[in-house]
């Protein structure tokens, strides 16, 4: 089966945090020590690529105005 949200290796975990205010979730991300490494944005929302202080690797998530995760 296809993951929709892209390839993970067997045993792989992948982080989402869901937030309401990205750029300042992003900030706060920096401001921790964690590094950005990648901004993307799509029609279903923005999403930061991340890693924190030790390397690990968690993204973050902000649904557009009337998409169907946004609540």
């Amino acid at each position: 089966v296809r993951n929709p949200y892209g390839a993970t290796q067997p045993g792989e975990i992948q982080m989402w945090f869901t937030v309401r205010d990205f750029d300042d979730a992003v900030d706060r991300v920096r401001i921790a020590g964690g590094v950005v490494v990648e901004l993307n944005a799509h029609d279903s929302g923005r999403e930061a690529v991340c890693t924190d202080d030790q390397g690990v690797v968690f993204k973050l998530s902000e649904p557009a105005p009337g998409s169907d995760t946004a609540r």
